[in-house]
């Protein structure tokens, strides 16, 4: 019973504003903003609310701002501070289609999240969605009196380009003196930080079918060897460090295997 009638007075403050909302709308002729109509009108009750009852329960934000990769939940942060027994959340600003792990729709992009769920409540938004949301929200008493209210900023980046792996090409012939001194080449570049030219060089003489020289360009992208060796300027590649290990062990390399099986589970 105390639930309906909790509902009831949200509801009836969604109708109260809402016709206030659209009075205002059909006299001045501004309806090309929806979205803002609403949590404007519970921020000023909410305002004028907290200015007669200083002891209210308050929102707690955590962090100020969220930023996250796109098709991710993301949680909103939010704790009451003070007793809130009854109360409930009401959420706007966010983008239509958008999913929340708790709670229900008290309209059209307007949702409640009762105050016993809110700290744990996560934000899906629409498959695909790249790019930023101001979401307010609004502390609800059992009452049906509006507390407190904040805007929550968050932000979801686009997916991030994953790059294909390194495949080696076909082999291309050269001596042994060659071979020798590419490895030569790319001991010397990679004994002064120069990773990215120990690349090529290891490169060209692995592609011309030297198992040591698959095995140290190997060594270049495996992220465990660039920690033991403190690199942190030149991105490890997990992909491409399997590809020339296992490129070094059909050449005959006896290392090879056991960095193959020490990489099994790792991932970038």
């Amino acid at each position: 019973m105390a639930l309906a009638g909790f509902g009831s007075a949200v509801l009836g403050l969604i109708v109260f504003l809402g016709g206030r909302d659209s009075e205002s709308s059909s006299s001045g002729g501004e309806n090309d903003r929806p979205k803002t109509l609403f949590p404007a009108r519970l921020a000023s009750a909410a305002a004028d609310s907290c200015q007669t009852n200083l002891s209210a329960p308050h929102i707690v934000v955590s962090p100020a701002s969220t930023v996250v990769q796109s098709d991710e939940a993301a949680a909103l942060g939010l704790t009451i501070d003070g007793p809130a027994d009854g109360a409930q959340l009401v959420i706007g600003g966010f983008e239509s289609g958008s999913l929340f792990s708790a709670g229900q729709s008290l309209g059209h992009d307007v949702w409640g999240v009762p105050a016993s769920q809110i700290k744990t409540t996560t934000i899906m938004p629409p498959r695909g969605f790249a790019g930023p949301m101001d979401i307010t929200v609004t502390l609800m008493l059992a009452n049906g009196n509006p507390a407190d209210q904040e805007t929550l900023h968050m932000e979801w980046q686009p997916p991030r380009p994953v790059l294909p792996p390194v495949v080696p090409s076909v082999s291309r012939k050269i001596s042994a003196t060659e071979v020798h001194a590419l490895l030569e080449r790319g001991n010397a570049l990679e004994a002064t930080g120069d990773l990215a030219g120990a690349r090529l060089v290891f490169q060209r003489a692995a592609e011309a079918g030297n198992a040591r020289a698959a095995f140290m360009l190997a060594e270049t992208y495996d992220p465990i060897v660039l920690e033991t060796l403190r690199e942190s300027g030149l991105a490890s590649n997990v992909a491409t460090a399997r590809v020339w290990y296992a490129k070094a062990k059909d050449l005959g390399s006896d290392e090879a295997p056991e960095r193959l099986e020490r990489l099994a589970h790792r991932s970038d």
